[in-house]
């Protein structure tokens, strides 16, 4: 009888129906580890049955002390262009938002000040929705507030929290904002976390908008962060998901260390919220690699909280099933 590993079994079996399959049969397969891309010409076809996820990057981002704001507006048309294979910025918002929307674009605070990317990127994307003809008052930003007082005004969270909602592996009180907001950007940012072993777009808005998060970080945040994710409230809303790397925290402590923040001025954009955290990951792995750091995660390639979403029907995790798309800005 030949042997197989996973990845051969997975490529005779073919496609998404494969993969899914094999993952109800080991909740935690061990993929051997890709080095993540530097990058793939714009121009390529998107293949089918896979994830786009693009990542754009800059190497003038931050050339001088201060954050390039042009090149970082820059940053964000050409990543949801590419995602939508649209000519325009503005063809790429009418494919994912109506005028009439009342968007949120979620934000984590969590170490916000350290990095210090959160303001610029949401003043960043108040300006770009607003130039294409959004109204400001129907922009909500939670956990983040712009300070521009040449922007206009964007709209009110309204706080506080709704009744208990049961989400299968527990029970929570959901921000009311959910109930205010019609579409949701994701803004997640790039993080080494102990417990979870990352923190991106995933674990931004199943733990930002629950009333008691730590309730739920035993065996790696699995399966809660699914289980929350996966409900209407929240995973019907979402149009975009952008995961910051502009600055990533690399360690897990000690962020007084002059290498704990790495700047790797880069924005990934996808519809998947599996394989943007997934291509995340690898990134983040591998830059704790160049400093010597281990791994964190053990015996499993990925963070369970990936491997549960992707059982759970969130997206997908594996290399194979994930197409990058890298645009260098210059």
């Amino acid at each position: 009888m030949m042997n197989f590993d996973r990845r051969e079994f997975l490529k005779i079996l073919g496609g998404t129906a494969a993969w899914t399959a094999w993952s109800r049969l080991t909740s935690t397969a061990t993929w051997a580890r890709e080095p993540v891309p530097t990058g793939e010409p714009a121009s390529q076809p998107i293949e089918p049955d896979k994830s786009l996820v693009v990542r754009v990057r800059s190497n003038r981002l931050f050339k001088y002390e201060s954050l390039n704001r042009r090149m970082l507006r820059e940053m964000i048309e050409y990543g949801m262009k590419e995602l939508a294979g649209a000519d325009s910025f503005e063809g790429a918002l009418k494919q994912m938002f109506s005028k009439k929307d009342i968007i949120g674009f979620k934000f984590n605070s969590s170490q916000a000040p350290l990095l210090g990317t959160n303001v610029p990127l949401a003043e960043e994307f108040l300006r770009l929705f607003h130039r294409a003809g959004y109204d400001p008052g129907k922009m909500l930003f939670i956990e983040v507030q712009p300070v521009d007082e040449n922007l206009p005004a964007c709209g009110k969270v309204r706080f506080g929290w709704g009744p208990e909602t049961d989400f299968g592996s527990g029970r929570d009180s959901f921000a009311c904002v959910l109930d205010q907001v019609t579409a949701l950007v994701n803004v997640g940012m790039l993080k080494a976390n102990a417990v979870a072993g990352m923190s991106g777009c995933l674990k931004n808005l199943a733990y930002g908008l629950i009333k008691h998060p730590y309730r739920y970080h035993a065996r790696g945040c699995t399966p809660y962060i699914a289980d929350i994710y996966r409900l209407p409230i929240i995973r019907s809303k979402v149009r975009l998901n952008v995961l910051s790397a502009l600055k990533i925290l690399i360690r897990t402590e000690q962020f007084h260390l002059r290498d704990a923040v790495v700047e790797d001025a880069s924005l990934l954009f996808g519809h998947d919220v599996v394989a943007v955290d997934a291509t995340g990951f690898e990134i983040l792995d591998a830059l704790r690699k160049k400093k010597g750091l281990p791994s964190l995660v053990e015996e499993i390639d990925f963070p369970r909280q990936l491997v549960a979403a992707a059982q759970k029907g969130l997206g997908v995790y594996h290399p194979d099933q994930i197409q990058q798309k890298g645009i260098n800005q210059e």
